[in-house]
């Protein structure tokens, strides 16, 4: 069996936080810790092989150059993952396509053919992006999308209903960061669907304004998204066929084409194995319609 390998493209907060879940959960047998500035990825896998005389465990940590992607199996992209507070949104994607236009090619020429997972903030488009500078397969490039907002969504309806996040299936579709759809006809709550009385508005606010608050107290949500990322990693690296919330490729699904938006997907170690389709109400597929050509506005702006 071939040694599991993954590369972090940027190390700082948030992909500092990504390899530490890496190690925590023993995934992979080598991590490749990629920064601008050298001394950073030193010091962070000096510090992440110091935690295995605790930890224990054989993970192979090391920086490296964008070349050590070459046989990676996943190489997740971190940089400019965490946007600046009440950043206008073209400005962020000016920055982020910027990164993604001199970083994607770059490792590609490495021979690269693995799973690209873009954590680079927006999620969606810098996905859509990613593809478009490489030679992968579609499925082989997933963006974190909304699954932070997933995550905050099952979080904050578990506190509300008092069970445990784990007994919440909830999902959020369409653009990340960006009036997302929340289909609650298919929320269930240990396999029931959400009381009447429940103020599904309230809950949706809620959830935006933790999201909020969080990043104007700390600067960056570096713990649940690197929970997230590491969950498609593990996801890729075991084959699990695991049904997450991301940023994918969609060919007719929800009835979009050639672009990318978050939906449930099914990955496995070929990437994204196949769309999950849900039902939606007209009113859910409307907002997904409209989040769907807002994107196709802002992808006209970076190409």
């Amino acid at each position: 069996m071939a040694a599991k390998k993954v590369a972090i493209l940027g190390v700082g907060q948030i992909g500092g936080a990504l390899a530490h879940h890496l190690v925590l959960r023993n995934l992979c047998d080598e991590l490749v810790l990629v920064d601008a500035d050298p001394r950073l990825a030193r010091a962070q896998a000096a510090d992440l092989r110091h935690s295995l005389g605790v930890l224990g465990g054989r993970t192979r940590i090391r920086s490296g150059t964008y070349y050590d992607c070459d046989d990676a199996q996943v190489c997740v992209l971190t940089v400019s993952a965490n946007p600046a507070p009440n950043a206008p949104r073209l400005e962020q994607l000016d920055r982020s396509a910027t990164t993604v236009g001199r970083i994607v090619p770059t490792v590609m020429a490495t021979g690269f053919s693995g799973v690209l997972v873009v954590l680079t903030d927006p999620s969606d488009l810098m996905a859509w992006l990613a593809h478009q500078l490489s030679d992968l397969p579609p499925e082989r490039v997933i963006g974190l999308g909304t699954s932070l907002d997933v995550a905050r969504l099952r979080s904050h309806l578990a506190e509300v209903l008092d069970t445990d996040p784990a007994a919440v299936e909830a999902w959020v579709l369409g653009d990340a960061g960006e009036e997302p759809v929340i289909p609650w006809s298919q929320v269930r709550v240990n396999g029931n669907p959400l009381p009447e009385t429940l103020d599904r508005e309230a809950v949706a606010n809620t959830a935006a304004d933790t999201a909020y608050n969080l990043i104007q107290g700390k600067g960056s949500a570096a713990f649940a998204m690197a929970a997230a990322a590491a969950d498609i990693v593990d996801a890729v690296l075991c084959d699990r066929h695991k049904t997450l919330c991301v940023s994918a490729a969609l060919h007719g699904e929800y009835g979009q084409d050639d672009i990318f938006l978050s939906v449930p997907a099914v990955i496995g170690s070929s990437g994204v194995e196949r769309i999950v389709e849900l039902e939606l109400t007209p009113e859910e597929s409307r907002h997904m319609d409209k989040a769907a050509r807002e994107l196709c506005q802002y992808m006209i702006d970076i190409t």
